[in-house]
């Protein structure tokens, strides 16, 4: 009889849990605020993903709510820059409790963007036996400064817009073309994208205050003739707290390629006696129009003499076979 009550208990016990027992539901792992890698750890290498993130370079990661450091519905370099301070001991905990603002921020002129230089001239020089390939193409190097009025500068993402069609950038240097400049620093840099280089950059410390801190170098090789402009715009400028520097700017840089075959002095597609007398005309002074100036110093030297003439003479008649490109 004991035995049956207690049968009819546990099915009865047994029947009421499965009626009203709520099954707890853990959720998925949680990570700590700046874990991007969602690796369990905030680190050095979250940092630098986000950083690469920013500036659209390809991560094995897919960022979530974690890399949204100040948690303001958007991740950018901001939250790099927060990663970086808190691994290398600058804030104790994410997310921060930053102090405020510098007083009389900000300072007239702050997030001014400037370039150096703001004009650029170049020609792109072929040799008549090889009209398709350069032969001479100036390396366009600018300098990209920023006036941080009184705040220092500890985070920024740009990009520079130019076209794709009048240039390439120069892999032989830096990382895409980009360069540190004197007083600057970049932690990624994405230059795949069709006519744009995406910047992005974090440094523990900050740099400056300063009205002109020299942050990058960009090499861009001109590949083809044409007038156009290069745009560098500001995404993000903060100090080291996250404040805005100033009132970020853009501003572009003028340019304009021309090309030219070296010894074509009057750009009819040819090299002959014609143009060796224009140079000659040119030398004693004459001052016939030369269409082509910078193909008209044929054996390099920087000046524009008689031996020029003298050497378009020679590769008319087929004394020599091509001219100086060094």
């Amino acid at each position: 009889m004991k035995k049956s009550i207690q049968r009819n208990f546990i099915f009865t016990a047994g029947i009421c849990l499965l009626l009203f027992y709520t099954p707890v539901i853990y959720a998925q792992d949680e990570y700590p605020l700046g874990d991007a890698t969602r690796d369990g750890v905030v680190d050095i290498v979250d940092a630098l993903i986000i950083a690469q993130w920013v500036c659209g370079l390809g991560t094995p990661y897919s960022l979530q709510d974690e890399a949204d450091v100040n948690m303001d519905g958007t991740i950018n370099i901001l939250d790099g820059l927060l990663v970086l301070r808190y691994v290398t001991g600058h804030i104790p905990q994410l997310p921060a409790s930053l102090p405020p603002a510098p007083e009389g921020t900000p300072l007239p002129g702050a997030g001014e963007l400037l370039i150096t230089p703001d004009t650029y001239e170049a020609t792109i020089i072929f040799s008549p036996l090889d009209p398709y390939h350069p032969r001479i193409a100036d390396t366009l190097v600018s300098s990209i400064m920023v006036n941080t009025g009184n705040q220092e500068l500890a985070a920024y993402s740009m990009d520079i817009l130019h076209d794709h069609n009048l240039f390439c950038y120069d892999d032989s240097v830096g990382s895409s073309g980009i360069v540190a400049g004197e007083d600057g620093f970049y932690t990624a840099v994405n230059g795949c994208a069709t006519g744009t280089f995406s910047v992005a950059a974090i440094d523990e410390n900050g740099i400056g205050p300063g009205d002109a801190l020299h942050l990058i170098d960009m090499h861009l090789i001109p590949i083809d003739e044409g007038a156009s402009e290069i745009t560098i715009r500001i995404n993000n400028l903060v100090d080291e707290n996250t404040y805005t520097v100033g009132n970020p700017s853009a501003n572009t840089l003028q340019v304009d390629i021309d090309k030219c075959t070296m010894g074509d002095i009057n750009n009819d597609s040819t090299v002959d006696i014609i143009d060796a007398l224009l140079v000659a005309r040119y030398y004693v002074g004459l001052n016939p129009v030369l269409l082509k100036y910078a193909c008209a110093d044929v054996n390099r030297d920087g000046y524009i003499t008689i031996v020029d003439a003298l050497l378009i003479a020679r590769f008319y008649v087929g004394l020599i076979e091509d001219f100086e490109y060094e």
